[in-house]
């Protein structure tokens, strides 16, 4: 996870903890943890809002990974978000090395809008396209 993330330094227990907390309280920040049918926790979708617009992640467990899995728990969380927030515009952004996200991605049904930085590094801008 942290290769991919544009935050790659090891991130203590407690740090994620208070990170994750703070996200939990923000009203612009939407966090969705996908189970599977025995209930085991198997990813998470984090959407963070802004007005009418919406920049979406997704991680699924190391165990999980490659099984398919992403594309569902990511559709499930797209489609809770229509139902619930009016959202004009969703995007994502990826490392361009990340062939298994951007794949994800276009097949859900995001562009590339275009290519620029996020922290310095290089990304993917991608859009949903309705």
């Amino acid at each position: 996870v942290r290769k991919q993330s544009f935050t790659q330094e090891t991130i203590s227990w407690p740090v994620h903890d208070s990170w994750f907390q703070s996200r939990l309280a923000e009203s612009d920040t939407l966090i969705r943890i996908a189970e599977n049918q025995n209930g085991d926790s198997i990813g998470v979708v984090r959407f963070k809002l802004s007005e009418e617009n919406a920049v979406v992640s997704i991680s699924l467990a190391q165990q999980f990974r490659g099984l398919g899995l992403a594309a569902t728990v990511l559709k499930c969380a797209l489609q809770e978000l229509a139902q619930t927030i009016p959202v004009r515009d969703i995007s994502a952004y990826v490392k361009p090395e990340n062939l298994s996200s951007l794949r994800l991605f276009e097949r859900a049904g995001f562009v590339c809008k275009e290519q620029t930085r996020v922290k310095g590094q290089a990304a993917m801008h991608l859009v949903l396209q309705n």
